[in-house]
């Protein structure tokens, strides 16, 4: 598989041998065929045809081609696909046989149908739908904080967090164990809609929950049920850390999923990425411990979020951060506790600290995290009461599993 994210079908094509291509050319006409009023996209990194939503993707691999017409579709069509191997909302055929075309054209119009239905129902309560709702309705973003804590806490989850656009989710770092499955689960993230993940440093506290994503994700790619590739961002130092964990805990079955479904791509600093079609550049924080990248989104509305890892914001960070809409900053204590949790020592900052730097930057909302976890239950409110006399904007101090509207 190519790992460059291809911008378009043909772009997807052109990189397989062309016995290949001539059998997903012949899928792509058979579906423009069943539904030619069907507009197509690049989505999942994978060819996608779409009307009143997604309509069916399709996806080549080593030995099959895999097509994606929904849940609904397997299920209606069930005997007629019963020869071959299936996931939840998908169907393998084989590489070395011919595609059933009359059977493909019969599900991509079934979908049609399917489609259409839900959009004509949709209008047939006008009342509770703006009249202007195709020119006012709005990409969804939301951030959704994971985890809370620094490295040593018990009562929350390490910090880790989410960005929402649409049904698609960035996940910045993991946490340091399979408490990112359970994390996900209360925030009703599935891992289907995972395809983008961020691993800033190599710390536990953030890096190991990436090992039972893997493990988790290239079980679903093995049985049919995870559309797409899972795209791990991080730098090179960090990818042979992953990849040696994962070899020595992790069925070789499921290690061999690295490098065809499970891509890595090497950040750089200053160097910008699209993710979930957003531009991210990512900087070096320059830190004395790990290496450690934090990076600068720009959002659908023209907002910036800014995340600067887990240590302390340092003045070559200034282009990224000032005026950042979002700063997403540590704060290991309050300022009072500092004898108590010396942040120092570990290269961290305090609330009065963190605040400070945001008043700097002219920041408008400051989310602190990666705390220590002693008084969880008044965290929020004893760390408001030392912020509010340094900085002047939003200060939030969330729990696991707060959600943000970007």
């Amino acid at each position: 598989m190519k790992p460059q994210k291809p911008n378009t079908i043909d772009d997807y094509i052109e990189v397989f041998p062309e016995t290949v291509q001539e059998k997903l050319r012949q899928l792509r006409e058979t579906i423009q065929a069943a539904a030619p009023e069907a507009t197509e996209k690049i989505s999942y990194q994978m060819p996608t045809f779409y009307l009143n939503g997604n309509l069916v993707h399709f996806a080549a691999f080593k030995n099959h081609i895999g097509f994606y017409p929904t849940p609904s579709a397997i299920e209606q069509f069930k005997e007629a696909l019963s020869v071959y191997q299936q996931g939840k909302g998908s169907v393998q055929f084989p590489i070395n046989e011919a595609l059933p075309l009359d059977l493909i054209t019969e599900m991509v119009k079934a979908r049609v149908f399917e489609n259409q239905s839900k959009a004509e129902a949709k209008n047939h309560y006008p009342a509770k739908k703006n009249k202007n709702f195709e020119h006012q309705a709005a990409t969804k973003e939301k951030l959704i904080i994971l985890g809370t804590g620094n490295a040593a806490v018990t009562k929350c989850y390490n910090t880790c967090f989410a960005i929402q656009k649409n049904e698609e989710f960035f996940l910045v770092d993991t946490g340091g164990g399979n408490g990112i499955l359970t994390q996900l689960e209360k925030a009703e993230i599935s891992l289907d809609q995972i395809h983008e993940i961020f691993i800033s440093h190599e710390h536990t506290d953030h890096l190991l929950g990436i090992i039972w994503l893997i493990r988790m994700i290239s079980a679903r790619m093995k049985s049919g049920s995870y559309q797409g590739n899972l795209n791990i961002y991080c730098h090179t130092e960090l990818k042979k850390t992953i990849v040696i964990i994962v070899k020595l805990t992790i069925p070789d079955k499921f290690v061999k999923m690295i490098g065809d479904r499970i891509l890595f791509h090497q950040v750089k600093d200053g160097k910008v990425r699209e993710i979930l079609g957003y531009p991210v550049t990512f900087f070096d924080i320059r830190s004395t411990k790990a290496k450690q990248f934090g990076f600068s989104l720009k959002l659908e509305s023209g907002k910036k979020l800014v995340f600067l890892g887990d240590e302390p914001y340092r003045e070559h960070e200034y282009d990224y951060a000032y005026q950042a809409d979002w700063l997403l900053h540590e704060a290991f204590c309050r300022y009072a506790d500092r004898d108590q949790f010396l942040p120092y020592e570990k290269d961290h900052t305090t609330v009065k600290e963190a605040c400070e730097i945001a008043e700097t930057l002219e920041v408008a909302n400051l989310i602190l995290y990666h705390t220590e976890d002693s008084n969880l239950a008044k965290r929020a409110v004893l760390y408001q009461q030392e912020g509010s006399g340094y900085y002047q904007g939003n200060l939030y101090v969330p729990d696991d599993l707060a959600v943000f509207d970007l």
